[in-house]
Order: structure tokens, then sequence, then C-alpha cells
């Protein structure tokens, strides 16, 4: 097992949390009052589904790859895995832009699509002191370093270059294992298939499930904690609209 019994109640409290925030969240569709059909819309059918659709990847890659899962993930839960941790960061960068366009067409302000950001500054005008302060902070831990760092780099390389995934297993005697390996692949360039099935299952014994994503190798890109990172940018982007909805004059 990956994680002390102590780590795996702490992520199971903080995952409880962050589901019950969502739910939440979506009070907002009901609490903000806009007079922009376009506006409304953004509202209910952009952010309200995404708020949606991000509890429910949260609610299946835990329960896929709970945190005290010791039985190797099957390549079915590995590629369900892979489509909800890619949903999952998608709408997240989703939820901020759709929340971004929402001033854009409740405020007139007719900006261009390239030019709807969290940067504009005829968007940030609509923000309260305490809110710009927020997304100008640039320290350690601090919403702008989470954006630029994790949630764009997540999304855009999953979107233009290499998608997120997750890896089958962490083989911690490589070793032992790459010398079944070459025992198994000269059983079945002999032709000796129920062979390299057993040198197969023989195999299993050095391989641990691994509860970490990535997405290219040539880039270096980091491995990063699955259950961590999803609990930690659910936080992220519930402070992000709890912050947004107090702080905005719509």
């Amino acid at each position: 097992m990956w994680y002390t019994e102590e780590i795996i109640e702490e992520i199971n409290e903080e995952f409880m949390c962050v589901m019950s925030q969502y739910t939440e969240c979506l009070d907002f569709m009901i609490k903000i009052k806009l007079k922009d059909s376009n506006a409304i819309e953004y509202l209910q059918q952009g952010y309200g589904r995404r708020i949606s659709i991000l509890k429910f990847c949260c609610k299946r890659i835990f329960e896929i790859f709970p945190p005290d899962r010791t039985e190797l993930l099957k390549e079915d839960e590995l590629d369900e895995l892979d489509i909800f941790i890619q949903s999952f960061f998608v709408n997240i960068y989703g939820i901020i832009d759709n929340l971004l366009w929402i001033i854009n067409f409740e405020k007139n302000l007719d900006l261009e699509n390239l030019k709807v950001k969290i940067t504009n500054e005829r968007i940030k005008q609509f923000f309260s002191n305490d809110f710009n302060s927020y997304l100008d902070n640039r320290q350690k831990n601090s919403f702008s370093e989470w954006y630029e760092k994790e949630c764009k780099t997540f999304r855009h390389s999953l979107c233009h270059r290499i998608p997120l995934y997750v890896p089958p297993s962490y083989i911690f005697d490589y070793e032992e294992y790459m010398k079944l390996e070459n025992k198994k692949l000269e059983s079945l360039k002999n032709k000796k298939q129920k062979q390299a099935k057993k040198i197969e299952k023989e195999q299993l014994k050095f391989c641990h499930n691994y509860p970490f994503f990535t997405h290219s190798f040539c880039e270096k890109a980091p491995r990063v904690n699955i259950h961590t990172q999803i609990i930690k940018n659910s936080s992220m982007i519930i402070e992000f609209i709890n912050k947004f909805f107090d702080g905005t004059n719509l």
C-alpha cells in the first residue's frame, strides 16, 4: 500500500469535504441574478455543467482508485482514470473561462475571444480590491502560482501536446522484472504461449499500483500524485469560485 493508514484517513476526509463544497457551488446559479441571455447560459449551462462534471470526475477517480487499493488496476480501469483525470483538468480551466465570459456578456464588453482572460484590465475593473489582490498575489501556494504552473500547464499539455495518463504500475525490483521479461520474450519467440503467460503472472509480484499521473517524458513533466492533486485542484477552484462571486460586481 502506497500510503500509511493515517494519510489514507486524511485523504478520504478531505475528499468528502470537497465533494460537499462542489454541491454548495451549484447554489450560485440560484443566488446570482443576471440580465444578459448569454451570461445566463454561461452561468447555467457552462459553469453549472462543469461543476457537476468535476464532482462526478472526483467521485469516479476515488471509486476506481481509492487510496487504500492494493489490487493492480485493470486496463479498462486505467483508461477510465485517464478519461476522468483529463476531463477534470479541462473543466477546471473551463470554469474560470466561463466565469470571465459571464462578465464579458453581462457588462457588454464585447471582447474578442483571446482577450477574455483573467489578466484583462477591462474585466478586472469589476473585481473588488480584495479579489484583485488575491489574483495578483505571486507568492508560493497562491492562486496565481497554481493557475500558471498547474491549471494551465495540465490543460495545455492535454489539449495541445501530450494527454495526461496514469502509468499501469510501479516496478520495485526492475532487475528481477527484466530477467523475467527476457524469458517471456524468448518464450514468445519460440511460440510457447502458455509459458509466456505463466512468466507474465510471475512478473506481477514485482508490480505495485502507482498513484501518479504525468504527460510528456520528453518535456520531463512531473509525476503528480492523483489523490492529493485532485483534492488540491478542487480546493483551489472552489476557493476561486467563492471569491469570484463575493468579489465581482455583476
